[in-house]
Order: C-alpha cells, then structure tokens, then sequence
C-alpha cells in the first residue's frame, strides 16, 4: 500500500504493516514523520529502524530501503530510552 512519500522516495506499507499500525493506534502520517523526522538505526545495508516519539508512545518503523522506494516491513511500539 502506497502512503506517501518520504526521503525523497515512495513509500509503501506491506500488510502486516498496515494492520500493526492500525492495531498500535498509530497513522499513516506518523509512519512518514517518523521516516522524515525520527532517528535512524541502520540494521545493514538495506534495513534501517527509525524511532519516534509520539503523544500516543515511541513509534518504531522498519524499513528496507531501496534506491527506487521505501518498504516498511512492520510497525511496534518502542520503549522510552532510559527506561
């Protein structure tokens, strides 16, 4: 599922993404500021974590990224650091 776009690329939703993120309470839009705005974990050269806080809680995204777009292969909620 297209939802936009973010670091200068499409960025697209797999499924079980999508449901996590309506089951977290979590938006579209909040899956693209955090790929904007949140910090970047890279996990490899293609996969990357991005963290951000949110009212609703720490959203973190997972990504694999390519030259052509963005997947996102799931959503969860973080914890606060520190904690």
């Amino acid at each position: 599922m297209l939802v936009g776009n973010a670091l200068g690329r499409p960025v697209i939703l797999t499924r079980h993404a999508h449901e996590r993120l309506m089951r977290l309470g979590f938006s579209h839009s909040d899956v693209l500021r955090a790929l904007r705005e949140g910090e970047r974990i890279a996990e490899g050269r293609s996969r990357a974590r991005y963290r951000l806080r949110t009212k609703r809680g720490v959203l973190v995204v997972i990504t694999r990224e390519f030259p052509e777009e963005v997947f996102v292969t799931t959503v969860t909620r973080g914890k606060e650091k520190g904690r």
